[in-house]
């Protein structure tokens, strides 16, 4: 399962990195709708154990790009995580992403 190297942040900030781990990343498609206006596209998710320290507020970078977690699902024994990807972020990293 764990194959993929992905790297946790606590926020969008260089300096929140909490670690990296080895995590099963998957593309997957959702779209969640929030009131009338606002909806996103989960584009992947991640498979990872369940006492790693990703949180609903936590960033995550994998191959290069970087994703919001949307979501967490805690099974026996692993987690589901549901990745949002920042396709256009003014500033991450001290680097400018479109």
């Amino acid at each position: 399962m764990n194959n993929t190297l992905t790297r946790i942040y606590l926020n969008h900030n260089l300096d929140s990195y909490i670690e990296s781990i080895y995590a099963e990343f998957q593309p997957y498609s959702k779209r969640i709708v929030f009131g009338d206006d606002l909806e996103i596209n989960i584009t992947d998710r991640i498979l990872c154990k369940n006492d790693t320290p990703i949180t609903i507020d936590s960033y995550v970078d994998i191959e290069n790009k970087t994703y919001k977690v949307i979501s967490l699902n805690k099974w026996n024994d692993y987690m589901e995580v549901y990745l949002y990807n920042l396709k256009r972020y003014v500033q991450r990293f001290g680097k400018v992403i479109i």
